[in-house]
């Protein structure tokens, strides 16, 4: 297997809420979101809770995310919750204690410098063509109910 079809599996197999027939699209939005930030942001594998990724994810959520969709665009949970998954790897600052939930993103911000992708994943996000194939599927993906 190649590691575009290894990722392409992972993205279509995350780990995500269901509510009735909605499938929660917070990580795919997400993903995109962070593809959007690597097309501008290419030298280093880090992802931060920045008021950018914010903005990027909020664009992809209103122009992917059907109306009748019973979630909220919120960046805080799926940053956090995408940590189940095995390509992403967070990086909590040394001062962080984990008394309560992160619950906004200044919490995040406070607490989290940001997030890591594996080497290989990150490598191939640099490819355009790469990025537009992982986009298209992830919308798809993003965008559907059971």
């Amino acid at each position: 297997m190649s590691v575009y079809d290894k990722y392409l599996i992972q993205f279509k197999h995350l780990h995500v809420n269901k509510r009735g027939v909605f499938i929660a699209p917070h990580k795919p939005i997400l993903l995109i979101a962070v593809m959007d930030y690597f097309a501008h942001n290419p030298n280093i594998n880090l992802i931060p809770p920045s008021a950018r990724l914010n903005e990027l994810f909020l664009g992809n959520w209103h122009l992917s995310v059907p109306n009748n969709t019973p979630y909220k665009p919120t960046l805080v949970t799926p940053f956090i919750h995408m940590d189940y998954e095995p390509f992403w790897h967070l990086k909590y600052k040394e001062t962080f204690c984990q008394l309560e939930p992160i619950t906004s993103l200044t919490k995040l911000r406070n607490n989290c410098i940001g997030a890591t992708l594996d080497d290989e994943l990150y490598a191939l996000l640099q490819n355009d063509n790469v990025r537009d194939s992982y986009r298209n599927q992830l919308i798809k993906y993003g965008s559907r109910q059971l």
